[in-house]
């Protein structure tokens, strides 16, 4: 699979699309339930040092007195939130020793634009990689995403958590900063409910996937690609150019040999796994182990986080993890190996958790409407009035 689209590719001008997630400005716990939070922390000798007002939650810093344990605060935690009117609470260790934070829910909370992230300074300076706007953390921060860093990311949270949100702010913001000469894209959508949308767009490597063994298939024929492309180095350092990745592939060749990254998407893969088990574990996890240095990534996501979905060998070759909201706590130390998704408040609230981190990072996720995702599409589209046929992988 080479990278042989005409080199026209024209990028979407994002500043005069309209936008259609206006919000009011987010606003913390009410005064009183402030009041009562820093009454109670006094009570156990809790020293507040200060707070930030993020879209969904505010964050409270506390500094524990010595003899405290982070487990102890958090065993407070039903205390606390009873006081709060049965406010759903995150209690977290804070980056400095004896340090810890508590999240309380806005009384009112905004909306994270996707296009005002993606016009954010931040975004603008992650140009390398495949990186995406994943929304705000508590400090008001954009949050990057890189998934060439990551290199594989396995999301998961209850219907109606924000997946599908998620899905598309993910896959539109890299049709609009990558061309299909740097990036293609795989999605496997068994339903047939959120990849119709992009149907036909030039970063498609092949029609949408809706088929069971159809997606073992597929995923059977990226690992052939990748094996192909680990030859295609083996072959240059045979002509004495060692290149260990594809970035250093594409540097040692001509543009015209030059390979993109793939992306493989899977929406629900739960659908797949409980039809075609045995062949859809064994190529995921070939890929998930192996395919990094070839460019190739996946990005799969289920509403169904039991032990049967989210195995062992997934979960221990897919060390980058989203957590949307989940029923339970069980459900959410099974996904991210600790509590904590449990208690977000609102869809696209999420714990995100990498290899680099050495916690989770809560995230208000980027809110982008269908209808801008249509609009989206359609410009991309008709920006790219010339291109080719889909490409022929894996037909």
């Amino acid at each position: 699979m080479s990278a042989d689209l005409p080199k026209t590719y024209r990028f979407l001008s994002l500043s005069d699309l309209p936008d259609h997630q206006k919000s009011d400005a987010p606003q913390e716990c009410s005064a009183e339930s402030a009041a009562v939070l820093n009454e109670t922390l006094a009570d156990l000798g809790v020293q507040p040092e200060g707070k930030s007002v993020g879209a969904a939650v505010t964050r409270y810093y506390v500094r524990l007195p010595e003899g405290m344990s982070l487990g102890k605060l958090m065993g407070l935690k039903n205390e606390l939130s009873m006081r709060l009117h049965g406010a759903d609470l995150l209690i977290g260790a804070g980056e400095e020793r004896n340090t810890a934070f508590i999240d309380v829910p806005n009384s009112v909370r905004a909306v994270v634009s996707w296009k005002q992230a993606m016009l954010s300074q931040t975004c603008a300076e992650h140009t390398s990689g495949l990186s995406f706007v994943l929304g705000q953390t508590p400090d008001g921060s954009t949050q990057i995403v890189d998934l060439v860093r990551l290199p594989h990311l396995l999301v998961g949270g209850a219907s109606g958590a924000g997946k599908s949100i998620f899905l598309h702010a993910m896959l539109v913001s890299l049709f609009c900063r990558y061309s299909p000469e740097e990036v293609r894209f795989v999605l496997m959508d068994l339903k047939g409910t959120e990849s119709d949308i992009f149907s036909d767009l030039p970063h498609l490597a092949r029609p949408v996937v809706r088929d069971a063994a159809e997606a073992v298939r597929v995923l059977g024929c990226a690992i052939a690609e990748m094996e192909r492309r680990y030859s295609l180095m083996r072959q240059k350092a045979e002509q004495g150019i060692v290149v260990r990745n594809l970035d250093e592939y594409n540097l040692a060749v001509s543009e015209d040999e030059r390979l993109p990254r793939i992306v493989i998407a899977a929406d629900e893969y739960a659908d797949i796994l409980l039809c075609e088990k045995k062949g859809f574990v064994e190529n995921v996890v070939t890929l998930a182990r192996k395919a990094r240095a070839a460019g190739i990534h996946l990005v799969f996501s289920t509403q169904r986080c039991s032990a049967e979905v989210l195995s062992g060998d997934l979960l221990a070759n897919f060390p980058s993890r989203i957590a949307l909201r989940v029923a339970t706590e069980a459900e959410s130390r099974r996904l991210l190996g600790q509590s904590g998704a449990q208690s977000l408040v609102c869809a696209g609230d999420m714990l995100l958790h990498t290899a680099e981190m050495l916690s989770c990072r809560r995230v208000q996720g980027v809110f982008i409407a269908d209808r801008d995702v249509r609009t989206l599409v359609q410009e991309i589209r008709a920006l790219d009035d010339a291109r080719p046929a889909l490409s022929a992988f894996c037909s």
